[in-house]
């Protein structure tokens, strides 16, 4: 699958658990959305996309979630789908 690739590519070594990360957060649909305003593959909140990219670009998504694990600490956010 396409987007697996691309979030095995994007994460690295952390690949085997981004994807576990999307399955549980929208079962890997990049038009996944919840009434919370989550959204995407990864489930981001608006918060994090307003006005930034589309949070429905699969690609896009991917990014802005790596970005959160890299930057703010959301390691354990993915470690829970290892």
């Amino acid at each position: 699958d396409a987007i697996v690739h691309v979030i095995y590519r994007t994460f690295g070594a952390a690949g085997g658990c981004a994807v576990g990360t999307a399955e549980r957060e929208s079962g890997l649909n990049p038009w996944a959305q919840n009434p919370s305003g989550a959204s995407g593959l990864f489930q981001l909140m608006p918060v994090h996309w307003n006005g930034r990219y589309d949070p429905f670009d699969a690609v896009a998504n991917i990014d802005g979630a790596h970005n959160l694990y890299l930057g703010s600490g959301w390691g354990p956010w993915v470690a829970a789908a290892c």
